[in-house]
């Protein structure tokens, strides 16, 4: 018999290797729904499914990345179909908020 810990960690194991986006769409739940959560008090809405979220995997062939990591292309917008991609974890990271040494809300025509 196996414990909850063991349980859990093959189904993530599995979700990884049937539906990889899915567990995007769950962190992006948490944060958006999460009354603690600066994403919550800055108002940041999600509005992708599971469907959505898909599309965008497969679009941006997230599964061809190191690391995949869903990047809001403007940064206080929501979780749209329109606003978000799918980019390396370090670029991700790196960018924090810029393109191009700017601020990505304050670029012309930012979603």
């Amino acid at each position: 018999m196996i414990d909850q810990k063991e349980a859990t960690k093959r189904y993530r194991d599995k979700l990884r290797k049937e539906r990889p986006w899915f567990l995007t769409l769950f962190s992006v739940r948490s944060r958006c729904n999460g009354k603690n959560t600066r994403y919550f008090k800055k108002g940041i809405k999600n509005y992708l499914t599971e469907e959505k979220i898909k599309y965008i995997w497969l679009r941006d062939k997230a599964g061809l990345l190191d690391k995949p990591s869903i990047d809001r292309i403007n940064n206080d917008g929501n979780y749209t179909l329109d606003n978000c991609r799918f980019i390396e974890m370090k670029e991700n990271q790196r960018l924090g908020g810029k393109i191009g040494g700017k601020l990505k809300s304050q670029l012309k025509g930012a979603k």
